[in-house]
């Protein structure tokens, strides 16, 4: 699972560094706040849920943010957001919805989990 989720970390950061750059191109600054850190994990399952938690709610802040460039007639950001951001959302939340029915499925089994995360670093 480890370079399943290196791997999304720095496809986040990517997709994070292209927002940010967009927005100083068209003269815009952008603020930070501290994020928090998670809590300890139990298992696997409990991982994954997290991260579809963090798909979701990225989604739906892009989602706002679609609906407040549409509201301000800003059909350039529109257009950035649907291209780059809104499909691969829904495409990474199914990704790890069906991680999370194969856990579900595995459940405390060790050589099922070991197979499960073999099976996902190959993809990584």
């Amino acid at each position: 699972m480890q370079k399943f989720f290196k791997k999304s970390s720095e496809e986040e950061g990517e997709h994070a560094q292209m927002l940010i750059d967009y927005v100083n191109k068209r003269g815009g600054v952008c603020e930070f706040s501290a994020i928090e850190a998670p809590p300890k994990w139990t298992g696997p399952l409990m991982a994954m849920e997290a991260a579809l938690a963090m798909e979701m709610k990225v989604n739906a802040s892009l989602l706002s943010l679609h609906k407040t460039a549409e509201d301000n007639d800003d059909a350039q950001m529109c257009d950035f957001l649907a291209s780059n951001y809104l499909g691969e959302q829904i495409d990474g939340q199914k990704e790890i919805a069906d991680l999370i029915t194969n856990l579900k499925r595995v459940g405390g089994d060790n050589l099922g989990l070991f197979l499960f995360d073999q099976q996902l670093g190959s993809r990584a």
